[in-house]
């Protein structure tokens, strides 16, 4: 489990573009469940005034991630790729 207090913080660059960061110690495999995990993901990228509420990865190549944020207002702001 990661930790409760944090550091994160997302920096808008651009109109299309943010930049996360977060600071805390892991192992190399730990940084990777981190990122690719959807249980990991919910509790270090959401925070108790915007919560990662919906998350779905399928980190297969050629899988796809979607998150959604709650902000706030109620409103949704969402991320989405493909590995």
């Amino acid at each position: 489990s990661m930790a409760t207090e944090t550091d994160f913080r997302l920096e808008p660059r651009g109109p299309q573009a943010a930049v996360a960061t977060q600071s805390f110690t892991a192992t190399p495999v730990q940084v990777l469940t981190a990122f690719l995990d959807a249980d990991w993901l919910r509790e270090w990228m959401g925070a108790p005034a915007m919560p990662l509420e919906i998350c779905e990865v399928d980190c297969r190549l050629g899988g796809r991630f979607r998150c959604a944020w709650t902000l706030p207002d109620g409103t949704k702001s969402w991320v989405a790729g493909v590995y």
